[in-house]
């Protein structure tokens, strides 16, 4: 007999339902919205981990707004004798280039970038490109200039920023790349990220101020904005100042702004006590081997364009109170002129002299740099390579042979912005209030109150700037930790530490008796292995975020190689009970209990833990990011939100985790690998998901051999899980 249609609709929904049902069981039970649109529409891991290490060798450039496009670039050629801010208005685009085969397209907001005229080729319909790609990301880069060659001196530009790497300066990753724009014009381009967070980060820095020299002054000087031709005397005297990269991070609580003022002030007053339009690099926060070697390398690479004042940019390292300077916009001419005379150079001062005689002992390898350049786009026969580097060494020699010159320089206002006839008037923080200045010589100055997010802006208006606190851009004052050194470890705190130190049996007592104290510690090579017991009143209520030293942990390890510690803290506070940075090491036993935030963070560190124990974290109970880590037992419990959180390419092994009643036990993130032999979870509302949470990411791995789950768990498309 045949059966009704009804049965038919039956079977269907008993499909239906089956499948709701285990795709419900792989997702888990709650809601993820944490992750963003996979790579590439779903890369898959092994194709994206395969094509990761080298740069594509061409990209298509597409405006749909094409007549609109270029009629802008139209009339940026025809109009001034610069490039005028109005013609670098925003297009809606996309970006597609080739990975392994594998074709990626993105969306993309793009301009024309430069300021001089070089950057626009109207016989060609063409100009240098700033591209900031609203999903995805080229090698980890989602804001970049595609620069054409001639406005960086061609291969003088990749071949200098390569270098600079291998020397760990702060330098853009920087390689020729082949163009087609519109499918209209197709060329070489020199392609180069631009100086935001992700360079910070790919470098192992922790997220802080970016900061530059504010040329407004110079491309909107009515009388004489065509400065290339000034005589020296003129160059001396363009007013420049300092000015923020990153206003998001500043604007995301008070310590950030209070970092902002202070390191500003610092800028402008190395800025005002400059000779011969280089910086001062007495003042404090520039007198640091970082910068020695960046003035170095400037003269012996011979990029001096990206040292005069006007093009400087830094980064502010405010848990070691330094400015880095990055290379940007060097115009170098090494490969041009590679053998120098120091006739026409600047002060040589003891620490640049310095710089060269700790560099010239430094010989790269050969090999590595070839493969470097040939990624980027350059090749070299050995023979040349070995020719160019002698003359770099020779260079080096030079500098280092030289006598010192110092000369003092004291704070000055140049070409008399302060002047009482003119408009332009100058604000200063100072205890809580904001002075309002005028005269060449700041003696003149009234209490008046402006809102502070107006002053987030260093460019308030045309005719009134931002010099920062009062206090750092006269004195050089930067309020510092207070250093207390023990047997081979160095204990830098905020108030005066309590603690006590058992020698014999190395262990050391740190006690927190309010909200403002912190403890860092950095260990010499010279340290010993040590018990750590960091004691917190229970009464000191929450207070979230880093302070204005950008400190986050109650306890952390900075910049140190250590060896066989016991650390065990309860009762933390802060943002990160403890915070590892930068630092080498192995961990014999950490116990963590009641931590109000996360319970552990370790970044940009190589680290083997024996056993972790962690319970009740009201966020994370271990953070592990940027790096290599391996741990043979961990036992977490009652972590609020994640049990494990891996990402930003950590590289992570596993003996046996245990993780029991939190929301997500295991999280794998942005192109994390993670090995686990026995992985067990009780009473998680979810056991794992894999997937990207950054823009600047991609798809993760994680493999398991033994798999004990007691609940769902999330594979986002491209990432894999093995088990």
């Amino acid at each position: 007999m045949k059966k009704p249609p009804f049965y038919k609709f039956f079977f269907v929904l008993f499909l239906f339902l089956t499948f709701i049902i285990f795709s419900y069981q792989e997702v888990g039970s709650e809601n993820f919205t944490e992750e963003i649109n996979p790579h590439c529409n779903g890369m898959n891991f092994h194709d994206y981990k395969n094509n990761l290490q080298e740069p594509p060798n061409k990209i298509s450039v597409l405006i749909p707004q094409s007549k609109n496009y270029y009629e802008n670039l139209v009339n940026a050629s025809v109009t001034g004798n610069y490039i005028n801010q109005i013609f670098k208005r925003q297009f809606s685009g996309t970006v597609e280039f080739d990975v392994g085969g594998i074709s990626c397209q993105f969306n993309a907001q793009i301009r024309i970038s430069g300021d001089w005229k070089d950057h626009l080729n109207l016989e060609k319909y063409i100009s240098s490109l700033d591209v900031r790609l609203t999903e995805g990301n080229i090698q980890g880069i989602t804001r970049f200039k595609l620069f054409l060659p001639r406005t960086r001196n061609f291969d003088n530009e990749i071949f200098v920023a390569t270098i600079l790497k291998e020397y760990e300066v702060l330098s853009p990753r920087t390689f020729n790349v082949n163009v087609n724009f519109n499918n209209f014009y197709e060329g070489n381009f020199i392609f180069q990220e631009k100086i935001a967070k992700e360079l910070i980060e790919n470098n192992n820095l922790r997220e802080s101020l970016l900061i530059e020299s504010d040329e407004y002054y110079i491309w909107n000087n009515t009388s004489d904005p065509y400065f290339r031709n000034m005589d020296e005397s003129s160059k001396e005297n363009m007013f420049v100042s300092g000015k923020y990269l990153n206003q998001i991070w500043i604007s995301k609580n008070k310590n950030n702004y209070d970092i902002y003022k202070s390191a500003v002030g610092l800028f402008n007053r190395a800025l005002f006590s400059s000779k011969n339009n280089k910086f001062n690099l007495n003042v404090e926060g520039f007198n640091n081997f970082e910068m020695s070697k960046f003035e170095t390398l400037s003269i012996a690479l011979n990029f001096n364009h990206g040292v005069i004042n006007h093009n400087r940019k830094f980064y502010f390292d405010r848990l070691s109170n330094k400015f880095i300077p990055i290379y940007y916009d060097g115009t170098p001419e090494f490969l041009y002129n590679p053998q120098i005379d120091l006739l026409d150079k600047s002060i040589l001062t003891n620490k640049v002299i310095s710089a060269a005689k700790v560099l010239k002992n430094k010989s790269i390898d050969i090999e590595k740099l070839n493969s470097s350049l040939l990624a980027n786009g350059l090749v070299y026969s050995t023979p040349q390579l070995r020719d160019l580097l002698n003359h770099l060494y020779s260079n080096l020699n030079l500098i280092a042979s030289q006598s010192s010159n110092v000369e003092s320089q004291e704070v000055f206002i140049k070409n008399n912005f302060l002047n009482d006839n003119q408009e332009k008037k100058a604000i200063f923080s100072y205890m809580d209030k904001y002075l309002h200045c005028t005269k060449s010589v700041v003696i003149k100055c009234n209490d008046f109150v402006i809102e502070k997010s107006s002053l987030v802006n260093s460019t308030i208006t045309k005719n009134t700037i931002y010099f920062g606190d009062f206090e750092t851009f006269f004195y050089g004052s930067f309020k510092k930790l207070i250093k207390t050194d023990l047997n081979g470890l160095s204990i830098f705190s905020i108030e005066k530490p309590d603690y006590e130190y058992d020698i014999d049996n190395n262990v050391l007592n740190l006690k927190i008796n309010n909200i403002n104290q912190r403890y860092k510690l950095i260990f010499s090579e010279k340290s010993q292995p040590l018990t750590i017991n960091l004691e917190i009143l229970e009464s000191i209520d929450s207070y979230p975020a880093n302070n204005e030293f950008l400190i986050t942990g109650c306890l952390t390890i900075y910049n140190s190689d250590f060896k066989n510690l016991q650390i065990n803290i309860k009762n933390s506070f802060c943002e990160d009970a403890l915070n590892i940075i930068n630092s080498t090491g192995t961990i014999t036993s950490l116990n963590i209990e009641n931590s109000d935030f996360d319970a552990v963070d370790i970044d940009y560190s190589n680290v083997d833990i024996e056993e972790v124990h962690i319970k009740t974290a009201n966020n994370d109970c271990i953070d592990l990011s940027k790096g290599t880590y391996k741990i043979n037992l961990i036992n977490v419990s009652f972590c609020e939100d994640k049990g494990i959180s891996i990402g930003e390419n950590s590289k992570v092994k596993f003996g046996t985790a245990y993780i029991k009643d939190t929301k997500t036990a295991l999280a794998v993130k942005d192109y994390s690998i993670v090995e686990i032999n026995n992985f067990e979870t009780v009473k998680s509302k979810s056991c794992a998901r894999i997937y990207q949470k950054k823009q600047e990411f991609g798809p993760s791995k994680l493999s398991v051999k033994n798999f004990i789950c007691d609940s769902g768990y999330f594979v986002q498309k491209g990432s894999v899980l093995e088990k």
